[in-house]
């Protein structure tokens, strides 16, 4: 019966680190997106460019903190995710750009899943990937969310495509293997 009980635990503590690990990929790429935008920004204030097709937008902006936010996220801290996820929801509707937007939607569906509710979660996922376009921070996202929901299927089609996606991104610190680690994990 103790045999059991830590393989339990082993399992559970193995899931744990598993998502950690998820959640830090996802900062770590948007903190890359928004030093990203920042500087594509600069460039562009510094230069006379010709007008942009919405096909230039970067996926989730960088915002400046405003007072919701740091409401927002002191209800999530608290534990009030209904609170923290309906702000950023309003954050969103109000947003002048799909980028921004999808950055809130990707902010309210985070709040659902600190709480476990990754059914909540997957439809503000679905929206942000549908207003950027597919991106591996949308596709990681959503890996998440699927695997976390226990849908296998679906996780590993979002981790294959997180995968292909950082394959052809000109990024040099960019790195596949771990979307790679996390199909072969699930297709065992």
């Amino acid at each position: 019966m103790t045999g059991n009980n830590q393989v339990t635990g082993k399992t559970f503590f193995k899931k744990k680190s598993i998502v950690i690990g998820v959640l830090s990929a996802i900062i770590l790429i948007g903190l890359g997106v928004g030093v990203y935008v920042y500087f594509v920004q600069q460039s562009s204030d510094n230069t006379t460019t010709e007008s942009t097709t919405g096909s230039d937008v970067k996926p989730f902006a960088q915002r400046p903190s405003d007072q919701s936010s740091r409401s927002a996220a002191r209800a999530l801290a608290d534990g009030d995710i209904d609170s923290a996820a309906n702000t950023y929801k309003e954050k969103a509707d109000s947003a002048s750009d799909n980028s921004t937007q999808a950055s809130y939607l990707v902010d309210a569906a985070m709040a659902y899943i600190n709480g476990g509710r990754y059914s909540d979660a997957l439809p503000l996922a679905l929206k942000a990937r549908e207003l950027t376009g597919d991106t591996v921070q949308s596709a990681s996202l959503l890996g998440m969310i699927y695997e976390n929901a226990d849908d296998k299927p679906h996780a590993i089609e979002q981790y294959k495509k997180a995968a292909e996606l950082f394959k052809k991104d000109a990024d040099p610190m960019a790195r596949a293997a771990y979307y790679e680690q996390k199909v072969r994990e699930l297709e065992s």
